[in-house]
């Protein structure tokens, strides 16, 4: 701006001097002339001192005036030509001041054109910075259009990968959703199970207290067993003793009868009158009617009888408490 100001302000400077070379018409030479009349005056003077001949004659003021009288006139011209006289000197004077003045002019017009140059020089230096900094501000510019149109992409892939990111936490939101619902029913199946579990501890409990009451019942079934056995093998002892004695009674009965016929048959031959019972009883027709021994020995077999079935009878089903009782712990 300042230089532009300083180009502008040699321009009027310039101007000034063609002004000077040039000077604008002289002042009034008659203020009752017209501007016209006067300047056709002054030209005629310019042009007469330039080919060394006298002035042409001024214009006869009746043709300036028309209407004016002729001593008037005759005065005015009087007037006119003392003014025309000092109006010569008045321009010499004024044309050497005025080239005095030119001079002035055009040597500051040479200097502020120097300085001009000069700073037209530097004008054009700063201008080469300015293209110099301009096309560092292209290139600048085309870098930062680069930078923002890879920023750009980065950003489209960014939102690509966000929307990715996205599309996978939903999904792993879903999945996760899944899991807890998932472990709550493990949850749950838990707690039956667990429940199941202490349901199955206390059927444990209660099962090995009634394996135990089984096993106490099994030992105390063992014991009556070995009892029973105990018994059954007395019983068997008195019976084996009992029969010992009921073959020795009877031998000793099969004895007497024999002796006791013999007797008989040796009376009968002395003595028809023997009675009918005693030859009932030596005949050997007693045989059919049991007497108290044969009795007492069919009793005692019967009664070894109804105790084995009684502790085989215990024996069964004691092997099926502890089958059953087996079974179910197993299971």
């Amino acid at each position: 701006m300042a230089s532009h100001r300083r180009i502008f302000s040699i321009f009027l400077a310039r101007s000034a001097f063609v002004t000077s070379a040039h000077p604008p018409p002289p002042q009034h030479v008659d203020f009752r002339l017209s501007r016209q009349q006067k300047w056709r005056i002054e030209v005629q003077k310019r042009m007469g001192a330039d080919l060394g001949s006298s002035p042409p004659p001024a214009p006869a003021l009746s043709s300036a005036f028309p209407f004016a009288a002729p001593e008037h006139t005759a005065a005015v011209a009087a007037k006119a030509a003392v003014a025309v006289t000092g109006g010569e000197a008045r321009r010499e004077e004024e044309r050497r001041r005025v080239d005095k003045k030119s001079n002035m002019a055009a040597n500051a017009a040479e200097a502020e054109l120097s300085s001009a140059r000069i700073e037209l020089e530097s004008i054009k230096a700063e201008g080469l910075r300015f293209t110099t900094s301009i096309e560092r501000t292209r290139r600048e510019t085309a870098r930062v259009t680069d930078e923002i149109r890879r920023l750009t992409e980065q950003e489209k892939a960014a939102s690509a990968q966000v929307k990715q990111l996205n599309a996978k936490l939903l999904k792993a939101r879903s999945r996760l959703e899944a899991v807890t619902a998932a472990d709550e029913r493990a949850d749950e199946t838990i707690s039956k199970l667990a429940a199941i579990l202490r349901q199955l501890e206390d059927d444990a409990e209660a099962a090995e207290k009634e394996k135990t009451l089984t096993e106490t019942g099994n030992r105390r079934a063992m014991s009556d067993a070995e009892n029973i056995d105990v018994e059954i093998a007395a019983a068997e002892q008195r019976i084996r003793e009992s029969m010992r004695e009921l073959g020795a009674a009877s031998a000793s009965e099969a004895a007497a009868t024999a002796r006791l016929k013999a007797i008989v048959v040796v009376q009968e031959r002395h003595d028809p009158r023997i009675g009918h019972c005693p030859r009932f009883f030596l005949s050997g027709q007693v045989a059919g009617h049991p007497n108290t021994i044969r009795r007492r020995a069919s009793i005692a077999d019967g009664m070894v009888l109804y105790i084995r079935l009684q502790v085989r009878l215990r024996h069964g089903r004691h092997r099926r408490r502890v089958g059953e009782a087996e079974t179910g712990e197993g299971g």
